[in-house]
């Protein structure tokens, strides 16, 4: 069975020795190009340092590391997430790392379109404040953080298209 993700299996050099996942086309260059080769080699220089320092972080550590960074690969660019771990050696210290990489990049465009945006209470809202519960569709919001009141009391929703995907007039959730 294959992994959705990418494996790196990265030495204390920068040097690739293993790759797995089935997204080959999220690679920066065809497997047979990179393995024995040193990420300076291979990821433009900024990716390379900051892949190296995750190595050395890692090692030096002993904890896992979390780096996200762009790439443009085949597809187009993308915005991965490296979550690396030590890999133990079988005798003396730990000499490489492996690193499982995500393609996050929906997740971030996403992150960017939503946004808080203020709403200002009218009198329904103002009533609802009474401690009535508030309906079954703000209640949702309101489970996954989308729906909050700031210091004022000012409603505040988040996603600028979260009316339209809940289908409800936003000036009735409370």
């Amino acid at each position: 069975r294959t992994l959705p993700d990418l494996a790196f299996i990265i030495d204390r050099e920068g040097v690739y020795r293993e790759i797995c996942g089935a997204e080959k086309q999220l690679l920066y260059a065809p497997r047979e190009q990179v393995i024995g080769r040193n990420a300076a080699e291979v990821l433009p220089a900024e990716t390379s340092e900051l892949i190296l320092g995750v190595i050395r972080n890692t090692l030096d550590s002993g904890l896992p590391q979390v780096v996200e960074y762009e790439l443009e690969v085949t597809p187009g660019p993308r915005v991965f997430e490296g979550r690396s771990a030590v890999l133990e050696a079988e005798e003396g210290p730990p000499t490489a790392i492996t690193i499982l990489v995500r393609d996050v990049t929906d997740r971030r465009r996403y992150a960017r379109r939503v946004r808080l945006r203020p709403r200002v209470p009218t009198s329904t809202q103002a009533a609802s404040t009474d401690g009535r519960r508030p309906p079954s569709a703000a209640r949702v919001l309101v489970a996954f953080g989308g729906l909050t009141r700031d210091e004022h009391g000012a409603l505040w929703v988040a996603g600028e298209d979260a009316d339209a995907v809940l289908r409800i007039d936003p000036e009735t959730l409370v």
